[in-house]
């Protein structure tokens, strides 16, 4: 038996726990995992696997069709949509009245959990407006998790591998951030586009007191425009320096982050403590950042403008209308139209 095979079969067993199966659906479930794990034996999605050359078109698509099946089997009504809020959520920091009249009045909107790369009290305001603010929240990448009734854990942290980096990156003349837990560290001077850019993602909430507690430091952020290659490179040599590796998150923006903190284990942190099985999920994003949330959730999608490293999998779109398009999607996903 293969690594992969074993590993489908334990996944294969594991959903057993959650889902009582009939004598017919044990070879579907198998042949579902089996698609969705990768030759090393790591939880994926057809679409990453194709793009990294792992499987072919054809098997790609026949997972995919796997993936129907399964949930054609299964359902769509007990499952917990994960969604990134930065240009998927909200859009330009707008957050469209569709979606505010959509998730206050959807029924089953307390199984939206928002997934983000900000500290919470960025997104608090949009939480409330869509009437999730009671929801678990994945933040800063996943590195920080919510409860909803006012419990916090964090999962993952630089701490004081920070300090270097960011030595790093200050001799170098390069603007960053770091983050706490609620609270952004600033240690370089900024522009004024980057602070613009902290206000439009409205991330103003600055700690200024004393010196910085790199045991506090979840991660680091760099102010560093797509396509600057030198500057990225930089940020690349900085965080190689602390055996990571850097990722970008928005247009403006290049990060070192722990190498625990990623949205799709988040995911599964998540939905575990809410008895959920963590392929029985939906999830929505627009960046690089999202990609390890859509590999294990069960069904992703992307935004129609994603960002170009994200588009190239070739996800589900999840519609053309930014202002409608996450109310039509999960929607119709709670209906069973995928």
């Amino acid at each position: 038996m293969s690594v992969r095979e074993a590993a489908a079969l334990r996944r294969a067993e594991e959903f057993k726990r959650y889902y009582p199966l009939t004598d017919g659906d044990g070879e579907l479930v198998y042949e579902y995992f089996l698609a969705h794990v990768t030759h090393e034996g790591l939880d994926g999605a057809p679409e990453i696997m194709r793009r990294d050359g792992a499987v072919s078109d054809v098997e790609c698509e026949r997972g995919k069709k796997l993936r129907r099946e399964f949930f054609a089997r299964f359902k769509t009504r007990d499952l917990l949509y994960f969604a990134d809020v930065d240009n998927t959520v909200t859009r330009r920091g707008i957050l469209s009245d569709e979606k505010k009249r959509f998730f206050n009045g959807w029924a089953l909107s307390d199984r939206v959990v928002l997934s983000t790369g900000k500290i919470y009290k960025s997104i608090e305001k949009t939480a409330r407006e869509l009437g999730v603010d009671k929801n678990p929240c994945c933040c800063l990448n996943g590195a920080v998790l919510y409860d909803g009734r006012g419990g916090r854990e964090i999962v993952a942290k630089l701490g004081e591998k920070a300090r270097l980096a960011a030595r790093i990156l200050r001799e170098k003349g390069l603007p960053y951030v770091l983050y706490y837990p609620d609270a952004l560290r600033v240690e370089t001077p900024l522009g004024q586009k980057d602070y613009e850019n902290l206000l439009r993602y409205d991330e103003m909430y600055l700690d200024e007191k004393g010196e910085t507690d790199f045991k506090r430091v979840v991660k680091l952020l760099a102010f560093v425009d797509e396509g600057d290659s030198e500057s990225e490179a930089i940020v690349d040599g900085a965080a190689a320096a602390i055996g990571l590796k850097a990722l970008r998150t928005a247009p403006h923006s290049y990060e070192i982050v722990p190498p625990l903190a990623d949205k799709g284990r988040a995911l599964k942190i998540t939905a575990k403590r809410l008895g959920v099985h963590f392929r029985m999920t939906a999830a929505v994003g627009d960046s690089m950042n999202d990609l390890p949330m859509l590999a294990v959730c069960g069904l992703p999608y992307a935004v129609s403008d994603a960002s170009c490293e994200l588009a190239r999998f070739g996800f589900a779109v999840a519609g053309s209308d930014r202002n409608t398009d996450l109310p039509e999607l999960f929607g119709k996903v709670s209906r069973g139209v995928l």
